[in-house]
């Protein structure tokens, strides 16, 4: 697959990228070591975005550094990333992260736009998901709302805030436990289900 394949428009472009990711997981983890050299000449890619891969596997704990060969870190899977299968298979089944990767393209947009894009055969999201998705991370201040919507009429315009990782920030139910003498509220993080 081409550079200029993965610069397509609309959900094509987010499923391509993923596929892409994908791959080059499947390729890491057949090797023991590898650079981003290596990704760029097996994939087909841009350097650019082999370092940006790079970069995204390592800021989530999915890579480590082995050694410096003059001015190319050379890289290896690590030992537990290998234990959970394939990170990217697990997230891309996730409609958030679909619409996660959108935002993060766009940096700015409106509910209805990202749901034209990240709307598939594959994996339907409708409307009403992306609104939800959105008002949960405006909450939670991952977005700023640039352009307040108008009742009945107008939805608004978020922005995404920083720069954000490759995954998805997602809504859990969580069991927490609430002492009411004082007043306080704390997690069970055994059982909790991600």
């Amino acid at each position: 697959m081409s550079a200029e394949a993965i610069r397509g428009s609309g959900g094509h472009k987010t499923a391509l990228a993923g596929e892409l990711r994908e791959r080059a997981l499947r390729y890491v983890e057949e090797r023991p070591e590898f650079t981003s050299f290596d990704l760029v000449a097996e994939l087909a890619v841009s350097a650019e975005w082999a370092r940006k891969v790079i970069r995204e596997w390592s800021s989530a704990g999915v890579i480590e550094t082995v050694r410096q060969d003059g001015q190319t870190a050379v890289w290896r899977l690590r030992e537990q990333a290998l234990e959970s299968s394939s990170l990217y298979a697990r997230e891309r089944a996730r409609p958030e992260y679909v619409m996660w990767q959108e935002m993060r393209r766009a940096r700015r947009f409106r509910p209805d736009e990202l749901q034209l894009v990240v709307n598939t055969e594959r994996l339907p999201i409708d409307l009403k998901q992306v609104r939800k998705y959105c008002s949960d991370l405006a909450e939670a201040g991952y977005l700023d709302v640039a352009v307040k919507g108008r009742a009945g009429g107008r939805l608004p315009t978020y922005v995404l805030r920083g720069r954000r990782g490759p995954f998805p920030p997602r809504v859990i139910r969580a069991p927490v436990l609430f002492d009411p003498n004082e007043e306080t509220f704390q997690v069970m993080e055994r059982r909790v289900q991600r």
